[in-house]
């Protein structure tokens, strides 16, 4: 047991990093759908329609969001659309950092600098997993507008 007992601790480590990575884009639209869920509860909406309404809240969230980073062609925008998810995305990742760091450090300044750059780290996927929502077309056109102002012929 006690061969096996490091790899697990650190195969759980990476299953748990993985996941917050993979799920780091989801924060503001599950933060969105939550609220709504909660809003709903206390305006006297059943449970079922609570459940409905949060899922629609999110996935209209999700999917608004997507579609305008996809379509919007200014770049400050973009900017701008993918700042509001990394910033959710960035306190979850702090906090998920601060609780593994808290339970194998005894220092809590060490803690929470582990999860500052944590949180850096979780953001920044965050914000770069946002520009997987343009299309290849625009990015290619976006790229031909730099090389022609940076170069006039």
């Amino acid at each position: 047991m006690f061969v096996v007992a490091p790899f697990l601790c650190v195969a759980s480590v990476g299953l748990l990093c993985w996941l917050v990575f993979t799920l780091a884009i989801y924060a503001l639209p599950f933060a969105i759908g939550v609220v709504a869920f909660l809003h709903a509860i206390h305006a006297g909406s059943g449970a079922v329609g609570a459940i409905v309404t949060g899922v629609l809240a999110g996935v209209a969230t999700l999917l608004a969001s997507q579609m305008a980073f996809a379509l919007v062609a200014v770049v400050w925008f973009r900017m701008i659309l993918a700042l509001i998810f990394a910033i959710p995305a960035a306190l979850a990742g702090y906090d998920t950092t601060l609780g593994l760091a808290q339970t194998g450090l005894s220092s809590g300044v060490w803690a929470h600098l582990f999860a500052i750059t944590g949180a850096a780290f979780v953001g920044g996927t965050a914000w770069v997993r946002m520009w997987a929502f343009v299309p290849a077309d625009a990015q290619d056109q976006d790229m031909d507008r730099r090389s022609s102002r940076s170069h006039p012929g």
